[in-house]
């Protein structure tokens, strides 16, 4: 049998020398790239075309939203193949086969091959365009990339987790080095300045710059993080607010460099419109944008952005609009995918990702419109709110006098009281002294008690022994860690509440906090964070306020 097996081998290597010029067959060349792929997706994909005598820039693996996601969609149910010619030949076409067909003939599209991750969902698309010299691809050619990808597709999806990892720790790296130098400027301008003994009001100028850069720092990373938490934009709750109210919350919000730039960048809040959506996430959308604008502002210092509300019958719309470089059509079609930067150095590339993923779960869209030297323009979608014959959680604090005025027959308000809580008892749990110092400071500025304990078992000790009004607790720390503390605590009094107080932001942790705490900060918090969180649970719940909204259709600007 081995002599058979041997004499069928060498035939086989005969026959592909003759009609191929080599002992290996362009089938089995294909299949030889199964190793290729564990070294470097990015050049197994270049050798595969090459192989298949495609253009290299004509074959792409991209992700599983290409083309707004119409044909992960498909594909996820059929997981099959698609093939222009093959879907031009089939005599009975549904609609949605006709939809995907006109698509590929629009992009001249001859091949789709779909990826699955480990939950079976279609994670990436291996997309061809036809070969050099129009020919068709051969059944052994299509057999054979079936059983690449079937076999790569696990190193495609673990190359994906580690770019996105090494994307996030170059872009902190690269982002943290402005607002890390400004500090240390700030340091040595302050010393010369004591030096010198000059008057206090340029020291404290020297030090408000200085915590200017450190919000900077933060702000930056907190950006970053919601970046890369994928899939937990869907699971963040959504109140109803006027667009004008949050775009000038995320304005303000903004840490901008200085006066200078913050000039450049203007509202025109001439029209309104009610929106569902998380203002948090929001404020990230906006926050992204205003980096991508002001990146180009040293290079065009004539470069302004103008943010538009634009109202409609069926849609409104946010206009985001910069006159910086402004972006090459070839590449605006590809800014939204994951990873992608242009023109931008130390970039994660996952920002317009974000904000299109965030846009999606308030059930809208982001677009972009850009004439290269000229402008780049994001329009941002939302769909129009019928508030007929519903109740909605509503954020009082965006409605106008005017909007009161229309709706004061037909809306009920419970308890609006002054909700300024006496002194209070906090206990603040982190087993990093310089964290619990500066929750301490803030809270006692806000006029509160406040007990310390460096693990969750002096937590719970504390807890036992003392009146606590409030609970701050970190989430890893020895002995004894947050979520721990948080489950005995609870057995003991379930009314008390408890905020965490960390930095986690996996999925699982967010689970827990979600589970097993009653708020969330993300440290190191600001002072006016902590205020909102400890009037919000330290007040008498009576003062707690609602909003019903029955047989209402809200009248705004006539909308």
């Amino acid at each position: 049998m081995a002599i058979w097996n041997n004499i069928h081998k060498l035939m086989k290597m005969a026959s592909s020398k003759l009609v191929y010029g080599s002992t290996v067959t362009p089938i089995d060349k294909i299949l030889n790239l199964e190793k290729e792929f564990q070294n470097s997706v990015e050049e197994s994909i270049k050798k595969l075309a090459k192989l298949l005598d495609i253009p290299k820039e004509k074959l792409q693996l991209v992700t599983n939203d290409y083309n707004n996601g119409s044909y992960s969609e498909y594909l996820s149910t059929h997981r099959s193949i698609l093939i222009a010619d093959e879907i031009s030949d089939d005599l009975v076409l549904t609609e949605k086969l006709h939809e995907l067909q006109k698509r590929m003939g629009s992009n001249n599209t001859a091949l789709i091959l779909p990826l699955f991750d480990q939950d079976y969902k279609v994670s990436h698309l291996l997309v061809s365009q036809y070969k050099t010299d129009g020919s068709l691809f051969s059944s052994e050619e299509i057999k054979a990339l079936q059983f690449l990808i079937s076999r790569v597709q696990g190193y495609i999806n673990a190359h994906r987790k580690i770019t996105q990892y090494q994307s996030l720790a170059h872009s902190i790296a690269h982002e943290m080095r402005t607002p890390l130098a400004m500090v240390q400027l700030q340091f040595e301008d302050l010393k010369n300045k004591i030096d010198a003994n000059q008057p206090a009001s340029e020291l404290f100028a020297s030090i408000n710059k200085g915590k200017t850069a450190i919000l900077n720092g933060r702000q930056i990373i907190d950006i970053i993080l919601h970046e890369v938490r994928n899939s937990s934009t869907k699971q963040e709750s959504t109140s109803f607010y006027r667009i004008s109210y949050v775009i000038s919350q995320a304005l303000s919000r903004y840490c901008f460099e200085n006066d200078a730039i913050r000039q450049r960048v203007v509202f025109h809040n001439n029209q309104d419109f009610l929106v569902n959506l998380n203002d948090t996430m929001f404020s990230f959308v906006i926050f992204n944008l205003i980096r991508n604008a002001t990146y180009y502002f040293d290079s065009h210092p004539n470069s302004k952005v103008d943010i538009i509300i634009d109202t409609g019958q069926q849609e409104n719309c946010v206009i985001f609009r910069d006159t910086g470089p402004g972006i090459d059509a070839s590449i605006s079609q590809k800014i939204f995918d994951d990873f992608f930067t242009y023109n931008k150095s130390g970039g994660s590339g996952l920002g317009l990702s974000y904000c299109r993923r965030v846009m999606e779960t308030f059930s809208g869209r982001i677009e972009c419109h850009s004439i290269p030297g000229e402008f780049t323009e994001f329009k941002l979608y939302f769909p129009t709110v019928n508030m007929t014959n519903k109740q909605y959680p509503f954020c009082l604090s965006t409605l106008t006098t005017q909007d009161l005025d229309t709706i004061k027959d037909r809306v009920e308000i419970f308890n609006v009281d002054d909700i300024t809580p006496i002194k209070k008892t906090i206990l603040v749990v982190d087993d990093q002294p310089v964290q619990r110092a500066l929750v301490k400071v803030y809270l006692e500025q806000l006029g509160m008690n406040v007990i310390q304990a460096h693990n969750g078992e002096s937590a719970i000790n504390h807890f036992s022994n003392s009146h606590i009004d409030l609970i701050l607790m970190d989430i890893q720390m020895p002995k004894m860690n947050g979520f721990d503390a948080s489950r005995r605590i609870k057995q003991l009094k379930p009314s008390i509440p408890i905020i965490a107080l960390s930095g986690e932001s996996s999925e699982y942790d967010l689970s827990l906090i979600d589970k097993l705490m009653d708020g969330r900060l993300v440290k190191p918090t600001t002072k006016a964070e902590l205020q909102a969180a400890v009037y919000r649970y330290t007040a008498n719940p009576k003062h707690e306020a609602s909003l019903c909204l029955n047989n209402l259709e809200l009248q705004v600007n006539g909308k």
